[in-house]
């Protein structure tokens, strides 16, 4: 079972930034996990995110991924960071948090009050 909420901010009429919290639950309603999501738009594109995952609200990260494209589209920032040991996100990952916040931003950007 998971809960989600999120909220985004946004300049001139478009997403810049969107927060995403999902907690997981056991059957008995006790927090498993919780992964958190920030998601930079630049040009209406994903341009950096951070994937964080713990056991719960409060506490430490036990991974950490960074994933961000150039303005051409290319992967150019993949850091992970898991159990203390540093590593590179895989293209699969990265894909993944890349369509993510495609959706992500198309369902914020519809939220946005038009431009004055």
């Amino acid at each position: 079972n998971t809960s989600t909420a999120w909220d985004a901010f946004y300049s001139n009429g478009k997403v810049k930034v969107i927060r995403e919290i999902t907690d997981q639950y056991d059957d008995k309603a006790n927090e498993t996990g919780r992964v958190t999501l920030r998601m930079a738009f630049q040009n209406d594109k994903p341009w950096v995110i951070v994937k964080e995952e713990s056991s719960g609200e409060g506490a430490r990260p036990s991974a950490i991924t960074k994933v961000g494209w150039d303005d051409s589209g290319s992967l150019v920032l993949k850091d992970k960071l898991a159990g203390g040991q540093a590593s590179q996100a895989t293209s699969e990952e990265a894909n993944a948090l890349y369509q993510h916040a495609v959706q992500a931003l198309a369902q914020a950007q519809a939220k946005v009050p038009k431009p004055k």
